[in-house]
């Protein structure tokens, strides 16, 4: 496993070690996070969220708000590539801008020493423009200095030509959301499950007509004979179906497999 980086006691020239190393892996297509879940302490919720589109490849959300966010970000049309801890490496031009705006630029903890300012999400549209994503408590949103670095944050992206969103946890942090956690191991199928995803979706939506006044996991399982396969496959066949939306329920009520579909009102729109 990889040691994190240094983050206290921060030379000049561990800092442009740090950089460089960031620069490289955006150029030869090996993206590496500025910063890693295990490069900090945190008083958050931090994880590593597998990608659904790149077996093996994770994102790394050093809070849960980011994690929320990350997923809606997964379901964006509009965007095309998503990376995470993303380092403005221009310090002399955050400097400056934050000497123009009359603000403290980021430092490392007890240091002197300027830190790279970072996204918390750096987003490619389909259109070939670039959004940088904030996630932030609203609760933190009453703090002068968090006011400040989103302000810096801002007027770099302005600066760059880059759209610029802030959200709130209280945006975020949703049922539909929760519900969009619990199926995310369904969103990319393998070959076997692939193939047969068509007829069990026939037969998933049998059985909900059939059956709507028992559990849902009772019709997984239905649909799991009648396809021949394993509960746990059945079951990551109904989180594919409701990650690309051909299955759908309230999205105020916990999505669970012990609830009736009648209560989660489910609905199937194919």
């Amino acid at each position: 496993m990889s040691m994190g980086k240094k983050r206290i006691g921060v030379t000049e020239a561990l800092r442009t070690q740090h950089l460089q190393e960031f620069e490289r892996g955006l150029s030869t297509g090996n993206y590496k996070p500025y910063i890693r879940t295990q490069d900090f302490s945190s008083k958050g919720i931090r994880g590593r969220i597998a990608d659904p589109n790149s077996p093996g490849s994770s994102y790394h959300c050093m809070s849960l708000n980011e994690t929320f966010k990350l997923i809606d970000l997964f379901r964006n049309p509009e965007i095309c590539d998503i990376k995470e801890q993303y380092a403005y490496v221009n310090l002399e031009k955050s400097k400056s801008f934050a000497k123009a705006l009359q603000i403290r630029h980021p430092r490392y903890k007890w240091s002197r020493l300027d830190a790279a300012i970072t996204f918390d999400f750096f987003c490619t549209l389909r259109s070939g423009r670039h959004l940088v994503v904030s996630v932030k408590p609203e609760r933190d949103m009453e703090e002068p200095r968090v006011q400040e670095k989103l302000l810096l944050e801002k007027s770099i992206c302005d600066s760059e030509g880059y759209e610029y969103l802030l959200v709130l946890d209280s945006e975020i942090k949703t049922e539909q959301n929760r519900n969009l956690i619990r199926v995310l191991k369904g969103a990319k199928l393998n070959n076997k499950l692939e193939k047969i995803y068509p007829k069990w979706l026939s037969h998933f939506s049998h059985y909900l007509v059939l059956l709507p006044h028992e559990p849902l996991s009772d019709l997984i399982q239905n649909a799991a004979t009648s396809n021949d396969v394993s509960y746990q496959e059945s079951f990551r066949l109904m989180q594919h179906a409701f990650w690309i939306g051909h299955l759908e329920s309230d999205p105020e009520l916990p999505l669970l497999p012990e609830h009736s579909p009648y209560l989660l009102g489910v609905e199937c729109h194919v």
